[in-house]
């Protein structure tokens, strides 16, 4: 067991997950479970205990973890006060708006009066550096939002947001204060309510599968967390991959083709993969599967399957039920008691091993009950 051990198994378990871990100390996921693993085999002891839904500690994790903790921090001080020149040490966490806009000027002007304090800065979403205050793993954090009664919140800077919009006859009208409906639709100009007692037809959105007014609940297998009815969700819930997708895009400007990772291809029963979206009939009170085995990754890496049931999307009242949801393969059970017409979106996601960025495929299959 060594600094270095200790100093990744409590990122691990700070961050919820080897890959988060990975992103942070800028290791591949597989250096991190390695680690960890070692760790475990010297111990003799498992110390962490992860399930599809859920990313925990061991009672002799946790154990370890508060060991981890006072051993970093006394390392940290023996080199400050040995090698340091008596210094001192803060650790800042910052969300991504405060780590580019004001933080490196308000840490500037602070360490010339402080030249003997050390910082060690890291940058998360405002949810975990909030989490990580609280668990006392930062010592101060600067977050663009508030959850109550959790930490003492001192307001710094007013966030100024500006509406930008096309400069055309609709939008002018709006701005103006005037629905660019009104004058056009008499029923629209009927409804005294406006807007605020009216349902929005998504079939205008077909076009571009587009939806409006949504929002989702979804659980964070990496933070622990669930988001129930959240109007940021349908977008929180797909942010890791679009990180992941930009840092492989990066890769893509400067490496040769052999250096860099591509995403994997998800073909559905032998077809090329194209197609983001299928359709399909099925009959209420059966099971229908659905093939995936086709799918292959352009670098050869191993490739993970997994489905699951967007309800938000779908009309079906009651969630179908799925076998083997982590394989190629996956069976769905259609409601007994759902209704003629209704909806039900599969998605499949596919993603690969690879030391570089972990990069994910969609496809959807929305299922129609006959």
């Amino acid at each position: 067991m060594d600094i270095h051990q200790l100093q990744i198994f409590a990122n691990v378990a700070e961050c919820k997950g080897f890959l988060a871990a990975s992103m942070k100390m800028h290791l591949s996921q597989s250096t991190v479970s390695t680690h960890v693993s070692a760790l475990e085999h010297e111990l003799g002891k498992k110390l962490i205990r992860r399930t599809a839904r859920n990313f925990e500690l061991t009672e002799d994790g946790v154990k370890l973890y508060k060991y981890a903790v006072d051993i970093l921090l006394l390392h940290r001080k023996a080199i400050m006060e040995v090698g340091g020149n008596g210094s001192e040490f803060l650790r800042i966490g910052t969300s991504s708006v405060p780590a580019q806009w004001f933080v490196p000027t308000i840490l500037s002007g602070f360490l010339k009066k402080n030249v003997n304090t050390q910082v060690e800065m890291t940058s998360a979403d405002s949810l975990d550096i909030i989490r990580r205050v609280k668990e006392g793993s930062l010592d101060i954090g600067f977050v663009g939002t508030k959850v109550e009664k959790q930490c003492k919140y001192i307001p710094l800077i007013k966030d100024h947001l500006v509406l930008a919009a096309p400069n055309t006859k609709e939008y002018q009208k709006i701005f103006a204060g005037e629905s660019p409906q009104a004058s056009q639709d008499p029923e629209y100009a009927k409804n005294s309510a406006g807007a605020a007692n009216s349902s929005i037809d998504e079939s205008a959105y077909e076009w571009s599968n587009m939806y409006g007014c949504t929002s989702d609940t979804w659980f964070d297998e990496d933070e622990n967390i669930l988001y129930e009815n959240n109007i940021f969700a349908p977008l929180w819930r797909f942010r890791k991959d679009i990180l992941f997708d930009f840092q492989a895009r990066m890769d893509w400007c400067v490496k040769e083709y052999s250096e860099a990772n591509h995403h994997p291809l998800a073909k559905l029963y032998g077809d090329d993969g194209e197609r983001a979206i299928m359709k399909a009939a099925v009959e209420r009170g059966t099971e229908y599967e659905v093939d995936a085995s086709a799918s292959e990754d352009p670098d050869g890496d191993t490739l993970n399957f997994r489905w699951w049931i967007y309800s938000e999307a779908g009309t079906c009242k009651k969630c179908p039920l799925l076998k083997n949801e982590k394989s190629e393969v996956v069976t769905i059970s259609i409601p007994e008691d759902a209704q003629s017409g209704d909806t039900i979106h599969l998605i499949l996601e596919v993603f690969d091993e690879n030391e570089i960025v972990s990069l994910k495929s969609y496809r959807r299959i929305i299922l129609e009950v006959q």
